[in-house]
């Protein structure tokens, strides 16, 4: 049985909402309670669950969203940004709609209404699961009876990707950064991080198609968008391993090179004795045959 508190902040006492849903609770449990025992006594059980929140004015979101895009295609071309702030600015809504809501899947409810509204311009619905749904069905052009693309669409942005309408944040990887996107981000699947490097792949997208992608998205990022890649950013930082090899390697080439000295110099020295006598034998020679003469 869910219940809804609506708060009109024009007028009446200026009282907290965590007043107000302490006052609806002191109300509504009990009756619960009460229907729960009364129900008891005939031998069934019942049990009432109730859901007491705050209405921010945002709840029939969906619908406007679907029948803002419908009147107007060309602003289907947004990002789900763009999306958020055409709900705020359409319901005027008193705080911006938050654009994450956009991923979470719609209810029966909402979208058996979205599907009637889409379905009244025309739309095919078949793929109809979230907010983003709304948006790229729209921008698709996707019709009733048409053919449906079977390629998996994927879009960058400067701190998240979009896979076929769902959006997936950037994550730090927990390995050393190498100052490149593809290499230090992944994305979390089914509770699993997936390099994004591996994302990649699978859809079958070059490094250099990629970087370009990602230069354009980071040109054309919101604020909260940049803010966010500014946090994923992270200069190259060689591993801590690395210096310890290469002092490793330092140590052992001065080694080697002393080594190398070493031997040579004992090699002359071995040479130097040979070539003695033969110099000495050829001197004293030269010494006789001047005498002879």
């Amino acid at each position: 049985m869910p219940v809804f508190v609506g708060v009109n902040e024009r007028g009446g006492p200026s009282i907290t909402n965590e007043e107000l849903i302490f006052a609806a609770k002191t109300i509504v449990l009990p009756a619960a309670e009460k229907a729960e025992a009364l129900i008891a006594t005939t031998g069934a059980v019942l049990t009432v669950r109730t859901d007491l929140y705050i209405e921010d004015g945002s709840k029939c979101w969906a619908t406007t969203l679907a029948t803002l895009l419908c009147d107007n295609p060309d602003l289907a071309n947004g990002n789900r940004h763009a999306m958020a702030e055409l709900i705020t600015k359409q319901m005027e809504l008193a705080a911006p709609f938050e654009p994450t809501r956009l991923s979470k899947p719609l209810t029966v409810k909402a979208k058996g209404y979205v599907a009637q509204t889409l379905s009244q311009h025309g739309y095919d619905c078949s793929t109809l699961k979230h907010g983003l749904s709304i948006r790229d069905i729209v921008k698709g052009n996707l019709r009733l009876g048409a053919p449906r693309p079977t390629t998996v669409d994927t879009k960058f942005y400067a701190d998240h990707i979009d896979i076929d309408g769902v959006s997936f944040q950037y994550r730090p990887r927990e390995r050393t950064p190498m100052g490149e996107a593809h290499h230090d981000f992944s994305i979390r699947v089914a509770g699993v991080d997936v390099p994004l490097i591996a994302v990649l792949k699978l859809r079958n997208i070059g490094l250099a198609e990629f970087r370009l992608a990602d230069e354009r998205a980071k040109i054309g990022a919101t604020d909260t968008e940049a803010s966010n890649r500014e946090q994923l950013d992270r200069d190259y930082r060689p591993p801590p391993g690395l210096s310890r090899f290469y002092d490793r390697l330092q140590a052992a080439t001065r080694d080697a090179g002393q080594q190398r000295q070493r031997a040579q110099a004992k090699y002359e020295a071995i040479l130097s004795t040979w070539e003695q006598p033969y110099k000495q034998e050829g001197k004293d020679g030269c010494e006789q045959g001047e005498r002879t003469d």
